[in-house]
């Protein structure tokens, strides 16, 4: 494939049109926001072109690109965006708008898959195989051809996962997952948040008030004494599942789609702000759905 690769200095021309839909990837020199800075933000309109911003990491100063990024008419496609945007918010000081994550898009299209990666979904659409090799290379100086390449892969491909992932479900799957973003509790959308857990534990605590920080050290040690119950909980659980194995409890089936959220833990995961997404989607697309919530 021929990529037009179009490199601009601190900002977007003012006079480029990208359409209603677009592609948009990010370079940053780690995954600690306040320490690793935002490099490139990569475009695509998905006509094999790639617009790469080598950002001013001095001022930050990229009005036509923050306009692009929070324009809410124009569709953002990103791949596992979650650290892009949360650069894009620190950075930037910009909110992105009006998000798709084909990630997430493939977890719920692909079940069949336990592989996600952007390299994986490239291979098995367009069966192409993507080089990897510059995914942690130096991104804040001159850049080499094979690297504007790598940045280009990034986005080139997205819009063509986006039109496949589509096709694999009737009630078009991927637009569930549009701007799930927004569904998901506060705690997880901080300009400080990280892929590492731990360090996101740390920095969430740090940003609440000493009576919060309290109480959850108390919520701690009684999470302690409740052990031996989810022992016997997790006991219960076995036995359940064993009768529905072989079949001494009967399973029934319903003549609408059912659509179950959780099977994970017990709590804290998102389930409850994933349904109130889910309603809001099928209430305007389809007429009958049966939501059914297991907490174990």
């Amino acid at each position: 494939m021929n990529i037009d690769i179009k490199l601009h200095k601190s900002d977007l021309p003012e006079d480029l049109d990208l359409g209603n839909i677009i592609a948009v990837d990010g370079e940053f020199m780690g995954l600690n926001v306040k320490r690793d800075p935002l490099c490139l933000i990569q475009i695509s309109t998905g006509n094999s072109d790639a617009h790469i911003v080598q950002l001013d990491r001095e001022k930050y100063d990229a009005p036509n690109l923050n306009k692009v990024l929070s324009d809410a008419s124009i569709t953002k496609i990103f791949h596992y965006g979650r650290a892009d945007m949360a650069h894009i918010k620190h950075y930037l000081k910009t909110e992105t708008n009006n998000i798709l994550d084909t990630k997430i898009a493939s977890k719920l299209a692909r079940s069949y898959s336990d592989s996600h990666s952007l390299k994986t979904l490239i291979k098995e659409f367009m069966n192409v195989d993507v080089s990897k090799q510059f995914q942690s290379s130096d991104f804040g100086g001159e850049l080499s051809p094979a690297q504007l390449k790598y940045c280009a892969n990034d986005v080139i491909y997205l819009h063509k996962i986006h039109e496949e992932l589509n096709k694999k479900d009737g009630f078009s799957t991927v637009n569930l997952c549009r701007n799930l973003n927004h569904y998901i509790p506060e705690t997880l959308k901080t300009d400080e948040v990280k892929v590492n857990h731990k360090s996101f534990k740390k920095i969430t605590l740090e940003k609440m008030n000493t009576k919060r920080k309290s109480k959850i050290k108390k919520m701690r040690k009684k999470y302690k004494i409740l052990l031996p119950f989810s022992l016997v909980y997790k006991l219960i659980v076995a036995i359940r599942n064993f009768l529905f194995d072989f079949e001494i409890l009967k399973s029934k089936e319903f003549s609408l789609p059912v659509i179950s959220v959780g099977n994970i833990t017990v709590g804290g995961t998102g389930k409850t702000p994933h349904v109130l997404y889910l309603i809001d989607f099928l209430m305007l697309n389809i007429l009958f759905c049966i939501l059914n919530i297991f907490f174990f």
